[in-house]
């Protein structure tokens, strides 16, 4: 604790010697896929109701890598975009899960044992 608290005292400063820093694990979201028979499971693939197109289930975005510099003068350090369909007159809410994984490489798949949800925000468009 006390070491992180010095490195964040000196982040203030643009000049600091700590000019970035590790990311200790793989951060990201876990979506739907366009299917791949090469890549994706039969048993996770469905036929998406809004646009008839076969889709897989829970498979990871990672948008931060573990082992990744972070610049400690970001303010941001990724994004992603949610794409969300609605039927008409649906009510017009999402909710957007972050996983987070220690493994040394990123699952494929939220439901891998490695992944664990991290938080879960709630979105009304």
């Amino acid at each position: 604790m006390a070491r992180g608290a010095a490195v964040k005292g000196l982040e203030a400063d643009k000049n600091s010697v700590v000019q970035a820093r590790k990311c200790r694990r793989y951060y990201g979201t876990a979506g739907n896929q366009v299917f791949n028979p090469t890549i994706h499971k039969e048993s996770e693939s469905y036929i998406d109701p809004y646009d008839g197109v076969k889709r897989t289930m829970n498979m990871m975005e990672w948008l931060l890598k573990k082992g990744q510099d972070l610049s400690t003068t970001e303010e941001r350090h990724a994004a992603t975009v949610l794409c969300t369909k609605f039927w008409p007159k649906q009510k017009r809410e999402s909710t957007l899960y972050l996983f987070a994984s220690d493994a040394s490489e990123g699952p494929m798949r939220s439901t891998d044992k490695v992944s664990l949800q991290c938080t879960r925000i709630s979105l009304f468009l």
